[in-house]
């Protein structure tokens, strides 16, 4: 069973480069200072490993699949509601995410929730799907899946979809405001894909340790504008155009009305 899963794992990224969305759709990327700065000085986008995300819900099944699992009363329901667990907690440890905001205009619930947590000195980048998608500088596998918002108290997925992305895909209506798209990745250690060899050992793969790595994009591509938060500081404005200029960055930096 834990081959077979790592078998569809790797074929999603195989069979979905990038997928469902629009090439013009526009996304934002809110953030403290500190994690724009590293975006700039790195040129690299951070990629969070899913188990490390603070919502707790993330990649576990919907309260949905237990209830239905209790009203069926067959024993191999119950056996197969653990086996997906299993297989959820193989994805949360070796897929990573960097997320993005979909929405043609600017969003105040991801300023105060995604950029200002320490304060007005947020910063959200600007871009469109076809920009980002073009920008990383990597031959790593990577793909997309574009969030959907459940109740999940009482959303139910059957057993037996082949899709297990759908599981990756999910999250509580609370969060709905985030309308969010992410890009995921496998971690390195992960083995490549072979069209030779359709089968794949398990011993070849170990989990990893990292939290979350960093992979290169080109900025000039990836980024359309520079937005500060509504309450940022001329000072802050300098402060963001110094570090830009620093880096040979020609873009436009414009304050959150």
């Amino acid at each position: 069973m834990l081959l077979l899963f790592y078998e569809r794992v790797r074929r999603m990224f195989i069979k979905n480069k990038y997928s469902s969305i629009e090439d013009d759709a526009i996304l934002w990327r809110y953030m403290s200072f500190s994690k724009f700065q590293s975006l700039i000085t790195k040129s690299a986008l951070y990629f969070c490993r899913i188990d490390c995300f603070e919502d707790l819900l993330e990649a576990t099944q919907p309260k949905g699949n237990e209830i239905f699992t209790v009203s069926t009363e067959e024993p191999w329901y119950g056996f197969y509601l653990n086996i997906v667990d299993e297989q959820l907690n193989i994805y949360k440890k070796m897929i990573y995410a960097n997320c993005w905001h979909i929405n043609s205009a600017e969003n105040p619930e991801m300023w105060e929730n995604y950029a200002m947590l320490h304060g007005n000195e947020g910063v959200a980048i600007k871009t469109t799907f076809e920009k980002l998608s073009s920008s990383f500088v990597t031959d790593r596998a990577l793909t997309n899946l574009t969030m959907k918002y459940v109740d999940y108290s009482s959303y139910y997925i059957d057993f037996c979809s082949p899709n297990y992305s759908e599981y990756l895909s999910l999250k509580d209506k609370k969060f709905e405001y985030e309308n969010e798209l992410r890009i995921i990745t496998l971690d390195k250690s992960y083995p490549e894909y072979d069209p030779e060899n359709d089968s794949i050992e398990e011993e070849a793969f170990t989990f990893p340790e990292q939290k979350g790595e960093f992979i290169n994009v080109d900025l000039n591509k990836l980024i359309s504008n520079i937005y500060l938060s509504p309450n940022s500081t001329t000072r802050f404005k300098s402060v963001v155009e110094e570090l830009l200029s620093k880096y040979h960055i020609n873009l436009p930096v414009i304050k959150s009305l």
